[in-house]
């Protein structure tokens, strides 16, 4: 069910697919994630915003010595809250990169890259669109960032 400002209202016959929908994730949808979220009574449509979502990051060019999840979990922690590896990687399948979901919050600056035994590595967020280069915080492009607004009014 539409219940507007972009907010859909979902209900499952059976428990294992609610729970497969709401812990499964995440989803994307034409390259863009799908937040989803157990029904709350408080819930409104119009006062709600979404302050925090899954993702999958790249860990680039990470040796495949590194390929154990308690390693690829702890690296992720620096991101957010790490909740699990990609079956491809956790099973060595890709050497690339390593691939890791984690729980990110949406007005921080996001984690660019991390320092493993003295080398630095690129982190990639599949499917955020809207990262500014000034702040690194996702949902506005550096054209409209408040953060040099107010470096501006204040400096």
């Amino acid at each position: 069910m539409d219940v507007d400002h972009e907010y859909f209202l979902a209900s499952f016959d059976l428990d294992d697919d609610r729970e497969k929908a709401i812990n499964g994730g995440p989803w994307m949808i034409f390259d863009h994630y799908l937040t989803v979220r157990p029904w709350s009574p408080n819930f409104s449509a119009q006062d709600d915003s979404i302050n925090k979502t899954l993702v999958w990051v790249r860990f680039l060019n990470l040796n495949m010595m590194f390929y154990v999840e308690s390693v690829l979990l702890t690296i992720a922690s620096v991101i957010g809250k790490p909740l699990k590896v990609d079956l491809h990687t956790a099973n060595m399948l890709r050497e690339r990169f390593a691939r890791v979901c984690v729980e990110v919050d949406l007005n921080t600056p996001v984690v660019g890259k991390f320092n493993l035994n003295g080398k630095w590595y690129n982190i990639e967020y599949e499917g955020l669109h809207l990262l500014c280069s000034n702040c690194g915080c996702y949902g506005h492009g550096n054209w409209n960032c408040s953060y040099i607004y107010n470096s501006y009014q204040t400096g």
